[in-house]
């Protein structure tokens, strides 16, 4: 998310900005939990498809054109992770609409799944609302003004949106598959209506 920091060591003059990439472990996995930070100057895609080459084809299947298109579209194998929110990706990539993240999905061959961030959609819809609110006016501050601004659709993304961080949010302390149980069934129909 565009986060930077002053490194000393990682670029070519000491104290130029480095943007910060987190990688983390997921907390549906048996596994140790790990945090890895990586600074980089760049926020470029070079530096993406670098940090992701494990799950990028290589070779022969890296090629561009037609031949890498139709890669793209092959059925991908089955994953190797029993734990993992898709069957046939072997990481997911959580990102904030940064159109390198989709890129790298396509040319995974399926060994990379993308999920938009709900925080960062969520203030596109917030930015929507407020730009509602403020062409009513006096009127938001009217009952009827309220009762049309809870019907629009940007407040009723809004609602189920945080209806489902909160059902989400009380999940954080059971077993891995109670909490996906529950985000199937008490946090997906909300995002579902949003």
């Amino acid at each position: 998310d565009e986060t930077t920091w002053q490194s000393i060591y990682d670029s070519d003059k000491a104290g130029e900005k480095s943007y910060i990439w987190l990688l983390v472990t997921s907390e549906l996995l048996d596994c140790p939990k790990a945090a890895v930070y990586y600074f980089n100057p760049s926020r470029s895609e070079e530096f993406l498809e670098n940090l992701y080459a494990d799950y990028l084809p290589q070779g022969d299947d890296n090629e561009t054109g037609s031949e890498n298109a139709e890669a793209a579209d092959a059925e991908p194998a089955e994953s190797v992770e029993e734990g993992c929110v898709t069957k046939r990706a072997r990481i997911v990539i959580k990102d904030d609409a940064y159109a390198a993240y989709a890129k790298l999905e396509k040319n995974s061959n399926g060994a990379i799944a993308v999920s938009f961030c709900l925080a960062h959609l969520r203030r596109y819809f917030y930015l929507a609302w407020l730009i509602i609110v403020s062409a009513a006016g006096k009127k938001a501050e009217t009952p009827e003004g309220q009762k049309e601004l809870s019907e629009t659709w940007e407040w009723k993304i809004l609602y189920e949106s945080s209806v489902a961080e909160r059902e989400d949010t009380r999940l954080k302390k059971v077993s891995r598959e109670e909490r996906l149980d529950g985000r199937i069934g008490r946090v997906k129909p909300h995002l579902d209506k949003a």
